[in-house]
């Protein structure tokens, strides 16, 4: 494949890090790709490459298009969860078990009433309180709290219960709840994914006074989907990169789906350069996904959201594109699945059609509407909702309800 001239800019780049802000089907991961391999053939070992993305579906794919290269990519859950288990070997870390989301309800649960015990309260309704539906949506609160970092930062500076339930616009008891629940999960010794990267970057900032274990481990840090990390994982990387270690990062602000893991378009945007100083922005502007009917559309929005920074995007497929805009004023979900069959009556197959959301969480009426309909579907890069954590307990709540 020929590269773009903006492409051949970034590969043949050799110093300082970089920050690529690149449109949709511009050729981001093939960057990526040409930037390792550019990188092997003037002298740098596969083994001081490190690639890492945000999502196991993205290293999937990684994983064929490196295999000739001995470059081994890998998720931050992955990476952090290795760094969690060297600390441990070396006892700078508790030695913990890897619990799921699931296993940690009953530590959980004990967590409320101890915190309700000290916060001298009594619990309202037990029963909802110790429910699947409400451990589930603690738990994810907590995982915010850890995976935006805040909550940690407030500690840090020793401010009162009161002061931190306001900054914070929390309640009490749900802070010393957290508060419980951590220190059970410490006591106990258990991790979840989340706090895999949580704990390795509150042991690296708080415990260790910033001593970096990892240099000279990477010459070259190359981050994948970069618009879907969170705070936690920014500043792994930040730890990972250390003095010396270049940063190449490559995303798209628009095309952020992991909000519910605290993803935020703000981290590529600003962040980024808070952290790697002096950083060369470079842009991707030239998609092979679409022709230039879209191009114009997305260049509108783009002039709306972004007429400071200037983004665009440039078609380079000659093919024509039909373009039919609705508006719907309500119950939007299901004219998006009325015109999927009125698409199907005229003759076209359903494989080929596919229904783009902004979020994983907007496909849930939908895939309600789909399974009313009988019609089959599959959700790339995540799970239907009805088979993930979050759909599962709905519908075991929804079971005992009837």
């Amino acid at each position: 494949m020929q590269l773009t001239k903006e492409q051949q800019h970034i590969v043949h780049a050799t110093k300082g890090h970089i920050l690529v802000d690149a449109t949709a089907g511009s050729g981001k991961t093939t960057t990526l790709i040409h930037c390792v391999q550019h990188a092997i053939k003037n002298g740098i070992s596969p083994s001081q490459i490190l690639m890492v993305t945000s999502t196991e579906s993205a290293k999937q794919r990684l994983d064929e298009l490196l295999h000739a290269t001995r470059v081994q990519p890998t998720t931050f859950e992955a990476l952090s969860r290795k760094i969690a288990q060297g600390f441990e070997e070396k006892g700078l870390l508790e030695e913990a078990q890897y619990f799921s989301e699931e296993e940690t309800f009953q530590h959980l649960t004990a967590a409320i009433t101890d915190a309700y015990e000290r916060s001298g309260q009594s619990i309202e309704n037990e029963d909802f309180s110790h429910s699947t539906i409400y451990l589930d949506a603690l738990l994810k609160r907590f995982n915010v709290f850890k995976n935006t970092m805040k909550l940690s930062d407030v500690l840090k500076q020793e401010n009162s219960y009161e002061e931190i339930v306001d900054i914070l616009a929390i309640d009490k008891v749900t802070l010393v709840t957290f508060e419980a629940y951590e220190n059970r999960r410490k006591k106990l010794g258990f991790r979840t994914s989340i706090d895999m990267v949580y704990d390795v970057v509150q042991a690296i900032e708080d415990e260790f006074n910033g001593i970096n274990f990892f240099a000279d481990n990477y010459v070259l840090i190359l981050v994948d989907e970069f618009h879907d990390i969170n705070e936690a994982q920014l500043r792994l990387l930040r730890v990972l990169a250390g003095k010396y270690t270049r940063v190449i990062a490559v995303g798209d602000a628009e095309q952020c789906i992991n909000t519910a893991l605290s993803a935020d378009p703000v981290l590529m945007q600003h962040r980024f350069d808070e952290e790697f100083p002096a950083a060369q922005h470079l842009p991707l502007r030239e998609s092979f996904r679409f022709g230039p009917h879209p191009a114009l559309i997305i260049n509108s929005l783009f002039k709306k959201i972004h007429e400071k920074r200037g983004k665009f995007c440039v078609s380079k497929q000659k093919r024509k594109t039909e373009i039919d805009i609705q508006f719907y004023e309500s119950h939007s979900s299901t004219e998006v699945v009325d015109t999927l069959l009125k698409w199907e009556s005229k003759g076209n197959p359903l494989p080929d059609a596919a229904i783009l959301v902004r979020e994983f969480a907007h496909t849930i009426p939908i895939e309600s509407l789909l399974i009313q309909q009988k019609i089959p579907y599959q959700i790339l890069g995540g799970k239907p909702f009805f088979r993930a954590s979050g759909g599962i307990v709905f519908t075991r709540a929804f079971t005992f309800g009837c």
